[in-house]
């Protein structure tokens, strides 16, 4: 997770009191209490809107994952305390990086066929791709889309790619298999399997 900050806006039906009781923020963090802040002024944008810059990546929040809870503390200019609120109140934080394990083929394994593929997804991705880096032999570097149910987390059995084209790799050559995949928070994950044998030659 990159960004510096988030911003919340809280748009409200009347204007509210900014001199003798100005509209506040709690901001409760995920995984402990340690990073929590109580009671963070608002910026008056107008009349009826005021906002709130979140803060993501000072020290102690750098890995945090989880739900960032806002409390509004706010009253109009009669003093009467806003007790209904609509719209999202929370932010979801994620700097966990997508991974790819449990591969079929492995590191060093020898195919013959291309419905062998198969791994598990540690989250359900918004974006992924496998690249096959040529190491030796008569073929190229190539590489394949993923698509639909090859971004969801879990286990997916060996099978071929959703979006295979053949002729895809070449007899012959050996390849570094590249899993790229990107979250929803943009996270990058890279999982590479090396010198994946693709060969279907019978023996003489």
């Amino acid at each position: 997770f990159g960004d510096v900050q988030s911003v919340a806006t809280f748009t409200f039906t009347e204007e509210m009191d900014d001199v003798t009781n100005p509209p506040t923020v709690d901001v409760n963090y995920p995984e402990g209490t340690l990073n929590d802040l109580t009671a963070q002024t608002l910026t008056n944008v107008n009349a009826t809107t005021w906002s709130y810059d979140i803060p993501l990546n000072t020290s102690g929040l750098e890995n945090i994952d989880g739900v960032i809870a806002l409390t509004l503390n706010s009253s109009d200019l009669a003093g009467n305390e806003v007790d209904v609120i609509t719209g999202l109140s929370a932010l979801r934080v994620d700097n966990t990086t997508p991974v790819f394990s449990s591969f079929s083929p492995d590191t060093g394994a020898y195919i013959n066929v291309l419905n062998t593929f198969g791994w598990t997804l540690s989250e359900t991705i918004e974006s992924g791709s496998v690249a096959f880096k040529q190491k030796s032999g008569p073929g190229s570097d190539t590489s394949i889309v993923l698509v639909g149910t090859e971004l969801v987390a879990g286990i997916r059995a060996p099978n071929a790619f959703t979006g295979f084209v053949d002729p895809f790799l070449i007899d012959g050559t050996i390849y570094d298999i590249i899993y790229t995949s990107v979250d929803t928070a943009g996270n990058i994950g890279l999982d590479t399997i090396a010198n994946v044998s693709y060969d279907t030659t019978a023996p003489i």
